[in-house]
Formats: structure tokens, sequence, C-alpha cells
């Protein structure tokens, strides 16, 4: 073979490396962009690989309102008549002035009942408006040199009495102002909110 043969073989040869090597090179480059762009666009969460992570759900249900217990209601009613027996015979039992039981002479619906706790007298007035409701006022006091009381924490309630015994005790006010003024046979109540007994005498039960 000639040496100009083996020159020309040779440089074939060099170019044929040449190409196969960009190629290798070229694919391997290609390879690797396409494993950056999957690593780098989809990452995965390891505690949700299916990424269906659905959003918490809150199961709290809104707080209502606990039912009225009739039968409570119905109780409350019961252990009010109670206590007005309880406080007439005690206010009728009692030894100290003006206590007891006075009754509007009138209509007869109202009553006053006063009782002395200490230095201080306790009045409940009851007052029936019909007979399936009445009204109560609640204050206390002591009498001046004149026979008056005055009060200025008066609570009034509104006590309802339904059908089939039940029933409902609600506050009307509180904090309302008037007084007691004592007559020779009893008493005359002046109520500064409603005026509830103008012109009406209450006179002492024996």
């Amino acid at each position: 073979m000639s040496e100009s043969l083996k020159k020309f073989l040779a440089l074939i040869l060099c170019v044929a490396m040449v190409f196969c090597y960009a190629a290798c090179g070229g694919n391997n480059s290609e390879t690797g962009e396409d494993e950056d762009e999957v690593t780098t666009d989809e990452q995965v969460d390891p505690e949700d690989p299916a990424g269906e992570a659905e959003e918490p759900v809150d199961d709290s249900e809104d707080e209502e309102d606990e039912p009225v217990d009739a039968a409570q209601e119905i109780q409350n009613l019961a252990d009010k008549e109670a206590d007005l027996m309880a406080l007439q015979k005690a206010a009728e039992e009692s030894d100290e002035p003006h206590t007891g039981t006075y009754v509007e002479v009138v209509a007869g619906r109202g009553i006053i009942i006063v009782n002395k706790v200490g230095d201080v007298y306790s009045v409940v007035i009851n007052w029936s408006d019909s007979a399936f409701e009445s009204f109560e006022w609640v204050f206390s006091g002591t009498f001046d040199d004149e026979g008056v009381l005055e009060y200025d924490d008066c609570i009034k309630k509104d006590i309802v009495y339904e059908v089939e015994e039940e029933g409902t005790v609600s506050k009307v006010y509180e904090n309302g102002t008037g007084r007691l003024r004592l007559t020779g046979e009893g008493l005359i109540w002046e109520d500064d909110i409603e005026h509830t007994a103008d012109d009406a005498n209450f006179v002492l039960t024996e």
C-alpha cells in the first residue's frame, strides 16, 4: 500500500471517530435535559404521592340553643306558688309591725305580702290579670317616721299559665321605683313605672 493511501485512510478514520463522538455526546446532553425537566416540573409530595389530598372538612355543627324544658318551667311555677304561700304564712305569723298580707278591697285580685328581715322589709306583690296570667313585683325598703317605704330595686315578673299546665316566668323590668304608704286600715301602693294600683286600697287580713 502506498504512503498516500495510508494517509487518506487514516484521515477518514479520524473523521469517523469525530462524528461518532459528537453523536454520542449530543444524545447524552438531550437525555440530561429531559431528566432535568422531569425533575423540575413534577415535584411529588412523599406524603401524598397521588396528589389527591382533600381539603380538611369542618365537621363541627352550629351550636343550637338548648330546648326549653317544659317540665322544669312547670316546676318553677310550682315553686313560686309554694314560695308565695310560705311568705304569706310567715308574714301572718310575724309579730313585727306592718307585716302580714294585704288584699286589694275592690276586685280582690291583688295582694301585698310584707315580711321583715332584720331591719329591712321584704315586699312581694302579686296581681292576677286573668285565670292564666299574673304579675309579681318584689322589692325591699324601710318605713320612715311618716309610714312611707320608698324603694328603687323592684323587679317585675310576668307569670303565664298555659292550658296544659305548661307556663313561663319572664322578667318585665328591674330597678323599678315607687312606695308603700301606711293607712289606718292597710296600705296604698304607688307604682312609679306603670301606676298599676292607682286609687287602690289594700287592707290587712286577719
